[in-house]
């Protein structure tokens, strides 16, 4: 049995996993958890989206295979203040992270939210700016999952 934290399907290794054990023979069984963006959301009192500024989320891998940022990620898409943005798994690569959204003209001063450990007990949370995102990933921590969150209050319209 393998029990794992969370959404299993998002920025997972679950589909490697599933297809491992199926052609091994060994019978797969995926129960859903909740995902680390809405327990942030939730554990902050925040929404994710706002009618007024930001209409949809968007789930962005913070990292790829080789532990660097994916080379296919449309950062100027990404820096578009009408969505919610969550990094998931992006502590390591915060820095090229906050780079490549600046020079995207993303504001630096845009909102921004980095969790450890989302809704566990040793859950920790760093509220900033996205042009302070490698201060706030330091105070947070390297060796936990760590979710950086960009946009995901009312108050940044």
């Amino acid at each position: 049995m393998r029990l794992k934290a969370g959404d299993p399907s998002v920025f997972g290794r679950s589909g490697e996993e599933i297809e491992c054990l199926e052609r091994a023979g060994v019978p797969v069984s995926v129960i859903p958890g909740i995902t680390a963006a809405s327990a942030l959301a939730a554990g902050t009192n925040i929404s994710l989206t706002n009618r007024d500024c930001a209409q949809s989320v968007r789930f962005v891998a913070g990292h790829s295979r080789n532990g660097t940022l994916p080379e296919t990620l449309d950062w100027r898409a990404i820096a578009d203040l009408t969505a919610a943005t969550v990094f998931y798994m992006g502590g390591r690569t915060a820095t090229g992270i906050m780079t490549n959204l600046l020079a995207a003209g993303m504001p630096a001063e845009t909102p921004v939210v980095v969790a450890a450990n989302v809704s566990r007990k040793d859950e920790r949370r760093w509220f900033g700016a996205l042009g302070a995102l490698s201060q706030g990933v330091e105070e947070v921590g390297y060796n936990d999952p760590v979710e950086p969150a960009l946009k995901i209050s009312a108050t940044t319209c």
